[in-house]
């Protein structure tokens, strides 16, 4: 058999063999790494998914569909990526909860429920799914992603992610929620209410004392002690980025 066509066939049959593949694969450690996803116009105007580093710098396409995604939730694991998947752009009946596990890059569509999801969160053992659906909360078993990180116990020991996910929970600060008339605040413990940014949008927690939101199409991480705001470069720019999750990185062991 000659050389070339012996190379070619090699090459066929590793690639029939691979189910799979994680976008991130080479480019980020689900789990691992403290990394976050959002939704930007992609593909047909429509909103498609990308991971960055919480530094800022190169966006990594998530997905590559001509259908519209919204609402992602990265796991406490940081190994399984739950969003919202469109059919019909405008047409909520045709919403489904996909979870992917980015390990892998295998995709698990959720049964649907009775009333089109509007946001999707993870319980802190990454075991359940909470879905909203109008005024209901409906949990349903989530799909396992294996990996060797810990699984976290609680979400004050993660304190960060959606604020969909925070009002499960009691977290270090409290809330991040939408301001009244406009803007970010947060609710802190004690149930204060503290604006963060007037013209901030789409508020997040950025790690345990941190916040984050959007302005403009700029993404800003501000601490909430001292320390100074910092905008987060998108390499390269996203149109209308927005619904920011966020993974803060493996727990620390607890002590001994």
């Amino acid at each position: 058999m000659p050389r070339t066509l012996a190379a070619l066939l090699a090459v066929a049959l590793l690639t029939s063999c691979r189910i799979s593949m994680s976008p991130l694969q080479n480019r980020l450690a689900p789990g691992q790494e403290p990394f976050a996803v959002f939704v930007a116009d992609g593909e047909a105007g429509l909103g498609d998914l990308y991971a960055i580093r919480p530094e800022g710098g190169t966006t990594i396409p998530v997905t590559y569909t001509r259908v519209r995604e919204l609402a992602p939730s990265l796991s406490p694991t940081g190994t399984s990526l739950a969003f919202i998947r469109e059919a019909i752009s405008g047409d909520p009946s045709t919403r489904r909860v996909v979870v992917m596990n980015l390990l892998n890059g295998n995709e698990q569509v959720i049964p649907p429920s009775a009333l089109p999801p509007e946001a999707v969160a993870w319980s802190a053992d990454a075991a359940t799914l909470y879905l909203r659906a109008g005024s209901m909360i409906l949990a349903t078993p989530a799909p396992p992603a294996r990996s060797s990180v810990r699984a976290l116990d609680s979400l004050q020991s993660l304190g960060a992610d959606s604020a969909f996910w925070a009002l499960l929970g009691a977290p270090v600060f409290g809330r991040v929620v939408e301001c009244p008339e406009s803007g970010v605040c947060v609710v802190l413990a004690d149930g204060t209410r503290s604006l963060v940014a007037a013209d901030g949008r789409g508020g997040v927690r950025w790690g345990s004392d941190s916040v984050g939101y959007f302005v403009g199409n700029d993404f800003v991480a501000r601490p909430l002690g001292a320390g100074h705001a910092r905008k987060l470069q998108l390499t390269p720019p996203r149109a209308n980025p927005r619904e920011m999750t966020f993974f803060p990185g493996p727990a620390a062991p607890a002590p001994q």
